[in-house]
């Protein structure tokens, strides 16, 4: 069984909405063109862009090899994806709300319900949005950036159709090994 029985639509979910990471990037790009940074900040900018559209490659190809999302699932995430699109907060702002309160929570949902080529994926997307959601929380911080009310609610709404309706209990309860 390639996910966690009973963890199937919300992994199909996740990989229903990982038309969001090539925003990430978009928004990047926007944010660069909108202040004067210091070349540092962007060629960290650019190295993170590179990563999400890695991110998006890497994930496409799970959602072909497991096909768990369904065609309604499709219709939702491109409903939210334009959601997060027309939101009007800065994009800075939208990457580092979506990287710190979305895609931490699809990552390690991944590593306990997915076969080992999901944690595998998990882990190592994990690996780059640490730094990333860091770095961009941080630039925004520095350029007196904040997010609205209407963006903790589409956080929220994104978080909360991803995981509706999952029937399984932790992997560890069912004496499946787990490894970190």
């Amino acid at each position: 069984m390639p996910v966690f029985e009973g963890a199937e639509e919300a992994i199909g979910r996740i990989l229903a909405v990982r038309v969001l990471e090539l925003d990430v990037a978009a928004w990047l790009n926007d944010g660069l063109g909108r202040h004067e940074l210091p070349e540092p900040v962007r060629e960290g900018l650019l190295s993170n862009m590179a990563d999400e559209a890695r991110h998006d490659a890497v994930l496409t190809l799970a959602a072909s090899k497991f096909r768990l999302s369904t065609q309604q699932d499709d219709q939702d995430a491109a409903a939210l994806k334009a959601d997060w699109e027309a939101h009007p907060d800065h994009p800075l702002v939208k990457a580092f709300v979506l990287e710190n309160a979305v895609f931490f929570v699809i990552l390690p949902f991944m590593r306990l319900f997915g076969d080992a080529a999901l944690r595998t994926v998990a882990r190592d997307i994990a690996g780059d949005e640490t730094g990333h959601a860091a770095f961009h929380r941080q630039l925004a911080i520095d350029l007196k950036l904040s997010y609205s009310r209407s963006l903790d609610r589409l956080r929220r709404k994104t978080v909360e159709w991803l995981f509706s309706g999952v029937k399984c209990s932790t992997p560890f309860g069912n004496q499946r090994k787990f490894t970190p």
